[in-house]
């Protein structure tokens, strides 16, 4: 027996690409983000998305953005496996300009980026700008992801159109930090903004230079 959405669906097949969820992607984008509630997907939510998907939604809808969507949150590994399952591409540019790889990366998801490298993701993938995953993890001060990037042999020498690297990025991102730190709170926004947390972003962020610095050292020889 079909359930109430189903049979919408069912009768209706144009719902299937109806402009909702994030960007307008689509029901099947916001099925797999499991964003309400925010939780791991249950069986329900799972096949759901399973039946969508063989009765007329697109996986790859607004350049996979039901992978992209789901890779946000470490919780969601099985609905990305469901999503591979059926043909998700890991290395889509959603929305034809972002890797779906750069997302864990600013939500600080170590398991969602670990899953789509140990899938095939491309740790060099970059934006139309340039800007890779490494970067992505570099700016937000995430030293286990840029770790993990760099194991999986991300380019630490790439730049953007504007000429910068992973390492230029984490140091102007640590030193917007600095004088933050040092003016109370009136320095251009940052995205650590509560002072209680400085101390550990600095911290992070040196971290994460020291590994870049590294990285380039090794690449010289």
């Amino acid at each position: 027996m079909r359930t109430e959405s189903e049979e919408l669906q069912f009768r209706n097949p144009a719902l299937h690409r109806a402009p909702l969820g994030y960007r307008k992607n689509g029901p099947l984008t916001w099925v797999a983000e499991c964003r309400v509630p925010r939780e791991a997907p249950k069986l329900a939510r799972l096949e759901m998305a399973r039946w969508m998907i063989e009765n007329g939604s697109d996986v790859h809808q607004g350049g996979d953005g039901p992978l992209m969507r789901a890779a946000l949150a470490d919780e969601r590994l099985p609905m990305m496996e469901l999503l591979l399952e059926y043909g998700a591409d890991v290395n889509a540019l959603w929305d034809r300009r972002y890797p779906i790889l750069c997302a864990p990366c600013e939500t600080l998801a170590p398991k969602a980026l670990k899953w789509l490298l140990d899938h095939g993701a491309d740790p060099n993938a970059a934006t139309a700008e340039g800007y890779t995953a490494l970067m992505a993890a570099s700016i937000l001060g995430n030293p286990e992801a840029v770790a993990l990037l760099l194991k999986k042999n991300a380019d630490p020498q790439a730049q953007t159109r504007q000429g910068q690297t992973a390492l230029m990025l984490a140091q102007l991102s640590r030193n917007r930090i600095a004088a933050y730190d040092r003016t109370g709170g009136n320095a251009p926004y940052i995205s650590v903004p509560e002072p209680t947390l400085l101390k550990q972003a600095q911290a992070k962020h040196d971290r994460v230079i020291q590994l870049l610095q590294s990285a380039r050292q090794r690449t010289r020889k």
